[in-house]
C-alpha cells in the first residue's frame, strides 16, 4: 500500500510539473524570437471633427540575456515606426509561471501569470503607468484555429482604479492582442507577424518587417471596426472588412469567460459586411467580441446597458 501511495505521489507531482511547463509555452521567451504589432491609438475627445487615429508599428525582438541585481533577464528591443527604440528586460519564474518585467522607467513588476486558469485572479499588470492596484482575471481559456492550426489560448481582463485592459496569449506564439483604455480613448495592439523558435507566422512578411517597411492593411485577411453603438442596448453591430474571400467565426464572451453567443460565417466575399448581434437575454455588463479565422484573431470590448 505504501508503495502504491509513493508512486501515486510521484505521478501527481510529475503531472503538475508537466502542466506548469506546458503553461510556459504561452509566452515563448527565447533569444531570436520576435513579434510585430500594429498599434492603433484612438483619441475619443468630444471635439468636432473628431481627431484621427494614430497608427504605427512596433517590433519586439529578444536580443540576448543579462544579469540585473544577480537575476537573469532576457533583453527585448522595442523598435517602433514612431522612431523611439527602447530596451526592456523580462524573465519567467518557471516554478510559479509568473512573468516579470524590468525597465528603466519601472522597477520589476508582475506582467502575467501563465499558470492562471479560468477565473483565477492575480496582481499582474501589463501597464504599470495605469496604477499599482490592478486585479487581473483570466476570463477565457479555450482554443481556436490560429495560423493554420487549433491552438489553446488564454485571455485576461485587468481592472485598474480608473482604467481597464484586455489581452490574449496563444500557446507557442505569445501575446497576440492587447487593448487598454486611457482617460479619453484607447490603445490597441494587434499581432501582425512573428518568428518563434524557427517558425514564421506571417500576416505581412518577416523580411519586409526586418527592412522597417510599414505593412499594408491589404495583407490582412480581415479587420474589424469598433462595435457600435458602444455602450449598447440589446443589439450591437460589428463591421468587418474582408480583403479576400474567407470564413470567419464570431464569438461573444462575458466577463466570466463564458461563451454566450457564437456563429460561423462561411466563405464571405471581399468587402464590407455588418453583423448585428442581439444580446437582449444577457444581463448588463462587459462583453468581449472575438472574430477569428484560420490565421488571424481580433477582439473588441463592449458595454451592454439595459
Amino acid at each position: 500500500m505504501k508503495t502504491i501511495i509513493f508512486f501515486a505521489a510521484i505521478y501527481s507531482v510529475t503531472f503538475c510539473f508537466a502542466q506548469d511547463q506546458d503553461n510556459l509555452d504561452y509566452y515563448p521567451l527565447n533569444i531570436g524570437n520576435e513579434w510585430e504589432y500594429k498599434v492603433t491609438v484612438k483619441d475619443e475627445s468630444p471635439t468636432f471633427p473628431p481627431p484621427p487615429s494614430e497608427i504605427y508599428y512596433e517590433k519586439r525582438t529578444v536580443t540576448g540575456d543579462t544579469l540585473i541585481e544577480g537575476i537573469k533577464y532576457f533583453t527585448i528591443l522595442y523598435k517602433s515606426t514612431r522612431g523611439a527604440d527602447e530596451f526592456v528586460f523580462e524573465r519567467i519564474d518557471s516554478l510559479n509561471g509568473n512573468i516579470y518585467r524590468f525597465s528603466r522607467w519601472h522597477d520589476e513588476h508582475l506582467l502575467d501569470s501563465l499558470n492562471s486558469q479560468l477565473y483565477d485572479t492575480s496582481k499582474a499588470n501589463r501597464n504599470p503607468d495605469l496604477g499599482d492596484n490592478a486585479e487581473s482575471i483570466c476570463v477565457i481559456v479555450s482554443d481556436s484555429v490560429i495560423y493554420g492550426q487549433s491552438r489553446p489560448y488564454k485571455s485576461f481582463h485587468t481592472n485598474y482604479s480608473l482604467h481597464q485592459s484586455y489581452h490574449t496569449l496563444v500557446k507557442d506564439i505569445g501575446l497576440v492582442n492587447y487593448w487598454y483604455d486611457f482617460d479619453i480613448g484607447y490603445t490597441d495592439y494587434q499581432l501582425q507577424s512573428a518568428a518563434i523558435d524557427g517558425n514564421i507566422y506571417d500576416l505581412t512578411s518577416i523580411a519586409e518587417a526586418s527592412s522597417n517597411s510599414i505593412p499594408s492593411s491589404d495583407n490582412m485577411i480581415f479587420n474589424i471596426d469598433d462595435p457600435f453603438p458602444n455602450p449598447f442596448n440589446s443589439v450591437v453591430n460589428l463591421r468587418i472588412t474582408f480583403n479576400r474571400k474567407a470564413n470567419i467565426q464570431i464569438s461573444i464572451y462575458n466577463i466570466l469567460g463564458e461563451r454566450v453567443w457564437e456563429s460561423v460565417y462561411p466563405q464571405l466575399n471581399p468587402g464590407l459586411r455588418t453583423i448585428s448581434i442581439d444580446l437582449k437575454n444577457e444581463p448588463s455588463g462587459i462583453f468581449f467580441i472575438q472574430a477569428s479565422n484560420f490565421r488571424e484573431i481580433r477582439t473588441k470590448r463592449v458595454l451592454y446597458i439595459k
